[in-house]
């Protein structure tokens, strides 16, 4: 649907481009929309936070202007990760439009409306973590991707092709880029922790040498339970 229209103007009548489905629209409007917010949120608080941030947190914050798409895409790809009818128990929020998440965004500053989200993901991720404060580094990682994603966007890497307008697939790719960071960390973990195992393992045998009788014979006590170590694999949470 075009929003084109004409306007009166002292030279007569003046056609505007002003069109939601038109990807260079779309990207002007953002750029310009993330800078004036960026500004308001510096001026009230006197805290220096990212266009990013500025962005998304103007998009949660309105329903029916084109600028909510950037949200509404990045609340719809985390529904689809996170709402499925096997992690029951573990949804990002309670309905795919995340109204919880919206409004954590909206109620807070406009620097840290990414963070926000960035700690609805990593609870998500793992369900151990959904009634504990999640690892302010992990947030931290999640947050920085979605941070990047935007940016790119404004250096002209525009989202991938699909349904919607240009800001619902970035809302898309935003979101994915913070899905994709947190699934990284959690396998970098897991490595880790089998890399652990590998070396306990490798490390057992043999430890303890044989021990020489004065007869002459040699002989290996059994370990006993107090004296056989066990390793702690520990937990995320």
């Amino acid at each position: 649907m075009s929003y084109s229209y004409r306007r009166p103007s002292p030279d007569g009548p003046v056609t505007t481009y002003r069109d939601p489905s038109n990807d260079v629209w779309f990207r002007k409007h953002l750029d310009k929309l993330g800078a004036e917010v960026e500004l308001l949120n510096y001026e009230a608080t006197g805290r220096d936070g990212t266009w990013s941030a500025a962005v998304m947190y103007a998009s949660a914050s309105v329903r029916a202007a084109p600028e909510a798409d950037v949200f509404n895409g990045l609340a719809e790809r985390l529904a689809a990760e996170y709402n499925t009818d096997d992690n029951r128990g573990n949804w990002i929020d309670t309905h795919d439009a995340l109204t919880n998440v919206r409004s954590d965004v909206t109620q807070s500053y406009a620097d840290q409306s990414l963070t926000w989200i960035a700690v609805a993901i990593v609870k998500a991720e793992d369900i151990m973590r959904v009634h504990s404060r999640p690892d302010p580094a992990m947030v931290g990682v999640v947050r920085n991707a979605m941070v990047q994603r935007l940016a790119d966007s404004r250096g002209g890497s525009g989202p991938a092709d699909g349904p919607g307008t240009y800001g619902a697939r970035l809302g898309r790719d935003t979101a994915e880029a913070g899905i994709g960071a947190i699934k990284q960390v959690f396998q970098e973990e897991r490595m880790a922790r089998l890399a652990e195992v590998g070396l306990g393992a490798q490390a057992a045998p043999g430890t303890a040498p044989a021990a020489t009788e004065q007869n002459g014979n040699t002989s290996q006590k059994p370990a006993t339970g107090r004296e056989t170590k066990s390793t702690d694999l520990g937990g995320r949470g």
